[in-house]
């Protein structure tokens, strides 16, 4: 139906009771009411001031005691964390983090000055105080110092391109975490340290995700510690005072992030999910203290690596679960609840305070298992079973699916490089088949290369011989017919020079015959003279036709003796060529 639970929260001074109206197929009727006992809980309209006195003071003052405390909010994204540990510019809008820095530089400064203050704080007057801190986020798998200066630690918040910050280490040692790299600052009052963490905070990775416009897409933990030198000693003693404000929980359903920011949710969620998982390991020890005791995974992240020491009761702490009162968080405002619930139940054991004078005012006592938060389950207010028994088991069970498919991909992977390491084999090997059998070719083709040259030599030398012989006889034959050419010009000279004698003796007996005035008896008839003429004339033209094809005779003799002689000389050079290339 598409239809979204709906949700009604009531709370008193101690509890907080969230009632869910689920929906049906025939509209909203089903409802889940569950109720929650907590330290202290706080309206809409609780103020600052209100928020700092119940929650904060009772830590600062264990930092002046000399016990260490932690202090973290939690909630969903756009629920107020950052806001109730900042606050606003406004002097009334201060969180508890400026309101903590004004009462610890307000107790130094009345010790300092002899006051009332600094006896109600158990300060020390014969010791010396120092306060330095240390501020840095946790950025998906990385840890930036949000001290460090913009040129050194980049300035991606400006929109400089340039080096990004510089990743920090974070490292375990003799029992302890460190970070390396990490800058220690000194502070020598309160506009220095409120300056401080204004600049911290400004470097802190922040963008629009889609509900909130200046959502924090890092975890920012500010540890403030309190160096305390007694007189006549040098090395101080310090106590600590560690405030985060943890980046909230994202449902891509609701925010529809995707590329970067999606990532950057990813990565929120996961360390939320761990701490979560070491909180209920940490109950599930101190309820089955003869049971087998379970290991929390501090180091499947590093927020909960951070806060390992304080998780396992190396000081006081304290949770700031943040809630959004709008119906579409319902879902997600009764997970931030358990999730309290859960951090409610787990008791700590600070480290004692240094042996003096009895405190004036006793710390707040963090409540034993049995009076931890309680949560009723009805449906229109009958008894059912427990939820929240259910939600434990299914988050088991998702742990152990993730269980498994981390061991499925790694399986995966190693059934990967096992095959990929055998066909590198199998590769190496053909390649080396291929190389010997190449080798083995070139060298049978380059022996066969070698002989067909030697043959192509040898026959290029008998074709030189052959040519050779060839053109010799060319030459015998054409000297031969030349010969013959000249004796049958020679003859048909001769033919030629007779057939002109008989001409010019017809012609001249024809003269005679016609300028002769002697008798008729002894003049020629005319018909036999005219016989013999043309007789004379026929030999002529037959003698001019023989000297024409003697003449044509020898012209061919001379062009058939030249081509003989151009082929002889083409021969001759082909033979020539052969050798050279050989």
């Amino acid at each position: 139906s598409g239809k979204e639970a709906r949700a009604t929260i009531a709370t008193t001074e101690t509890d907080c009771t969230i009632s869910l109206n689920k929906p049906s197929a025939q509209g909203y009727g089903t409802i889940e009411e569950h109720s929650f006992s907590f330290d202290g809980v706080f309206g809409p309209d609780a103020s600052q001031p209100e928020v700092y006195e119940a929650v904060m003071r009772p830590q600062v003052q264990a930092l002046l005691e000399g016990r260490d405390t932690l202090t973290f909010a939690y909630g969903i994204t756009n629920a107020g964390k950052t806001y109730t540990v900042q606050g606003g510019a406004a002097p009334e809008q201060r969180g508890v983090l400026p309101r903590a820095l004004c009462s610890i530089f307000g107790a130094l400064d009345a010790l300092r000055a002899g006051g009332e203050a600094a006896a109600g704080s158990r300060l020390d007057p014969s010791c010396s105080y120092k306060v330095a801190a240390s501020f840095l986020e946790i950025y998906g798998a990385e840890a930036h110092d949000l001290l460090a200066p913009a040129e050194k630690a980049g300035s991606w918040w400006q929109g400089i391109r340039g080096r990004g910050p510089v990743p920090l280490r974070i490292k375990e040692g003799g029992g302890k975490v460190s970070v390396d790299g990490l800058k220690e600052a000194v502070w020598a009052d309160l506009a220095e340290a409120l300056a401080a963490v204004e600049y911290g905070w400004a470097n802190r990775q922040s963008a629009s995700n889609g509900v909130n416009d200046v959502s924090s897409r890092s975890h920012a933990v500010l540890s403030i510690k309190l160096l305390v030198t007694p007189a006549g000693e040098s090395k101080p003693k310090v106590t600590r005072l560690t405030v985060v404000d943890l980046a909230g929980a994202e449902k891509q359903k609701l925010t529809q992030s995707s590329g970067e920011r999606l990532n950057e949710a990813n990565a929120i969620n996961k360390d939320l999910m761990v701490l979560g998982h070491c909180l209920r390991d940490l109950r599930w020890n101190q309820s089955h203290p003869k049971g087998t005791q379970r290991v929390p995974p501090y180091r499947n992240s590093r927020i909960t690596m951070l806060f390992r020491d304080f998780l396992s009761g190396s000081g006081q702490t304290v949770v700031i679960a943040a809630l959004n009162p709008r119906a579409i968080d319902a879902q997600s405002t009764l997970e931030t609840l358990r999730f309290a619930s859960v951090a409610q139940q787990i008791k700590t054991k600070p480290a004692p305070a240094p042996a003096k004078e009895a405190p004036a005012k006793e710390a707040p006592k963090r409540p034993a298992a049995s009076q931890s938060a309680s949560e009723r389950t009805s449906d229109g207010g009958g008894d059912a079973p427990d939820s929240y028994v259910l939600y434990e088991q299914v988050l088991a069970l998702q742990e152990r699916l993730q269980q498994l498919e981390a061991e499925r991909l790694g399986d995966e992977r190693r059934i990967r490089e096992e095959v990929s390491a055998e066909m590198q084999q199998h590769m190496e090997e053909m390649h080396e088949s291929l190389t010997h059998s190449n080798q083995e070719q070139l060298a049978s083709t380059e022996e066969s290369y070698h002989k067909k040259m030697l043959l192509h030599k040898g026959r290029h030398e008998q074709s030189a011989v052959d040519g050779h012989v060839e053109m010799q006889k060319q030459h015998r034959d054409s000297a031969r017919k030349d010969m013959e050419t000249l004796s049958r010009i020679s003859s048909t000279n001769a033919q030629l020079e007779a057939a002109r004698a008989e001409v010019q003796r017809l012609t001249a007996k024809l003269a005679e015959a016609g300028s002769a005035g002697g008798a008729a008896a002894a003049r020629p008839e005319p018909d036999t003279l005219r016989r013999e003429a043309a007789e004379a004339v026929e030999a002529r033209q037959l003698a001019e036709g023989a000297q024409a094809q003697a003449e044509g005779a020898l012209q061919v003799a001379k062009a058939d003796a030249a081509a003989a002689r151009a082929t002889a000389t083409a021969a001759e050079a082909r033979a020539t060529a052969a050798e050279g290339r050989a």
